[in-house]
Order: C-alpha cells, then sequence, then structure tokens
C-alpha cells in the first residue's frame, strides 16, 4: 500500500476533508495548515487490526497514531502522505515502537478511505481504490503514471464486488448517525420512520444510492 496519493482537488477542500475524516477518530496533537501537517495521538488499535498481529495480545497494548503531510502539486491537485506508527505498551512499563510493514500498510489503507470518502461525492469510488480487505479479496494497486478515478499516479480501481453484510444493530446505526449529524430519532433500537429518512439523508449527501437500508457502502460511509 504506498505511502501518498495525489487527488484532484484543490489544497484547501483536501486540508478541510482530510481534518474531518482524521478528526472522527483520532485525537490530533499537531495541525499546521500552512505546512499541511497533521499528527494525531496514538490509540488503541481496534480488534479487526488485532486479528492480524503474530504475537499474543497477553500483557500488551498496541497503539497506533498518524503523521498526515498535504502538498498543493498543482492547481487543483493535492498530494496527501500518510505514515502510520505503531507503538507497543507491555505491562505497563515496557514502551517501544514498532515497524510491522502490513499492518502499516493496512492503517494506512484505512485513512486514505476515510479520508476519499470526505472528498469524493460518491463513496463507492473510495471503495473501490481503498477496499476493506475483511471485507473483499483484492491487492493494492500498481502505480503507473495516470488514473481516470480522479486520482493521479495508480492504477485504475479494481473491481470490487461487494459481499452480503453483516448484520448491524439498530441502534448502532442510530449513533453513528447522530455522530455524523444526522437526526434518526431515539436512539432505541427501533427502524422507525426517523431513523429510515435519517439513513435516506445521508447516502443522499454521501452520493450513494438511496435504498432506506444499512448495506454495505453505507455501512462503509458510517464508518463500520
Amino acid at each position: 500500500m504506498p505511502g501518498e496519493y495525489t487527488f484532484a482537488v484543490p489544497y484547501s477542500e483536501a486540508w478541510k476533508g482530510t481534518v474531518l475524516a482524521i478528526s472522527e477518530e483520532e485525537r490530533i496533537s499537531t495541525l499546521e495548515k500552512e505546512s499541511g501537517l497533521i499528527v494525531t495521538e496514538y490509540r488503541n488499535i481496534n480488534k479487526l487490526v488485532q486479528l492480524l498481529l503474530p504475537a499474543p495480545m497477553i500483557g500488551k497494548v498496541y497503539k497506533n497514531g498518524y503523521t498526515v503531510q498535504l502538498h498543493e502539486v498543482a492547481s487543483g491537485q493535492t498530494r496527501i502522505g500518510v505514515k502510520s506508527k505503531l507503538f507497543l505498551e507491555q505491562f505497563s512499563f515496557h514502551n517501544s515502537e514498532l515497524h510491522e510493514d502490513s499492518i502499516e500498510a493496512y492503517m494506512r489503507q484505512e485513512l486514505f478511505r476515510k479520508i476519499c470518502i470526505h472528498l469524493k461525492p460518491d463513496a463507492r469510488q473510495c471503495l473501490a481504490l481503498f477496499p476493506d480487505y475483511h471485507m473483499v479479496s483484492a491487492s493494492c494497486p500498481a502505480a503507473p503514471p495516470a488514473s481516470k478515478a480522479g486520482i493521479t499516479g495508480q492504477a485504475a480501481p479494481p473491481q470490487v464486488t461487494a459481499p452480503k453484510p453483516k448484520v448491524m444493530p439498530v441502534k448502532t446505526v442510530q449513533q453513528a448517525l447522530v455522530k455524523a449529524g444526522y437526526e434518526p430519532g431515539p436512539v432505541d433500537g427501533r427502524m422507525g420512520q426517523k431513523t429510515r429518512a435519517a439513513i435516506l439523508h445521508f447516502q443522499q449527501d454521501k452520493g450513494i444510492d438511496e435504498t432506506g437500508t444499512v448495506d454495505w457502502v453505507t455501512m462503509q460511509a458510517l464508518g463500520f
């Protein structure tokens, strides 16, 4: 997974979308718009990433942080570089940095997809460019000179077939909608008219097919 991509968006738009994507789940420690630098604090990696680690988790806490750098390479073209930083806390007294290429690449992939969703009107393009390898079987694209997908310096996106989504609890969906700024009504675990309307509104804003159901693409756009 390459460490940088050039998005076909102006710098100011790329900066805003990147900050929003990162701040949804990460705590930002450094934010310098003029230099294009964003640094996050370390936080515990999620359970899906833990499954990729070869070592036992007993007595160990794995954390990850990001360093993100934005550069305006041309008018309407912004290059975004992402570095993933792994950290191991063992028995609360031994701390060390880690260098696991596969894990770092996976974490970069996850962040690039979240940033892309904030920069593109159609979230499905982002799922093709930056697939979730827990849900689909695909390989990272190579990096030839051009692309037709709105991002330069990489291959055209692989053909990704969305698998059947897992069942997401309604209450979890409602909480995600509230976090995203939508109003699903009471967070009570019931799929009522207000929740359905909030899903439709969210799908419309994200350029997703307006089904009113939480399908695979909607789940990804919500951050699951």
